[in-house]
């Protein structure tokens, strides 16, 4: 196996693993997305709900008393706390999303990851010009000697 180890070798591995960060970031700020619950009840509490990302509502409670209510009261009231529990749980995610990439925030973290890949592909880019390069310049230093003779060249 060749291996280079050219000036941009290590600004290419930093970048790479950056991205493995980066991408294990992005894994745990999917999983406590997931993770999190909006709460919210009525004024006197005998309607409940929670919402999650997966599901608005994930969970709907009614007090047997709650049904006194008329159904049009009810429908408002159990509706009021779903909106409530979703604007619950969109805070929770926003909040969650700042906090994100060592408290840099989900965008700033993403500026971050793009402008790296940016400089990393730059590297590799630079990297893979010298290495082309150099095996141009051992091609035309082995077509210099010709069939069966010429120089003896030792590697290492």
């Amino acid at each position: 196996m060749i291996e280079y180890r050219g000036p941009q070798a290590s600004q290419v591995e930093a970048g790479l693993q950056d991205a493995r960060t980066q991408i294990g970031q992005l894994g745990d700020l999917h999983e406590s997305l997931a993770e999190l619950v909006g709460t919210a009840a009525s004024d006197d509490g005998r309607v409940r709900a929670e919402c999650t990302v997966a599901a608005t509502p994930a969970k709907l409670e009614i007090d047997p008393r709650a049904m006194r209510l008329g159904s049009e009261d009810l429908a408002e009231t159990i509706a009021a706390v779903i909106r409530e529990a979703s604007m619950d749980l969109r805070r929770k995610m926003h909040q969650t999303m700042t906090q994100s990439f060592d408290g840099k925030g989900l965008h700033e973290g993403i500026n971050q990851a793009r402008s790296r890949a940016n400089e990393t592909m730059a590297a590799f880019q630079q990297a893979a010009k010298d290495a082309t390069s150099q095996v141009e310049g051992l091609r035309r230093g082995l077509g210099d000697q010709g069939p069966g003779g010429g120089r003896s060249q030792t590697w290492g």
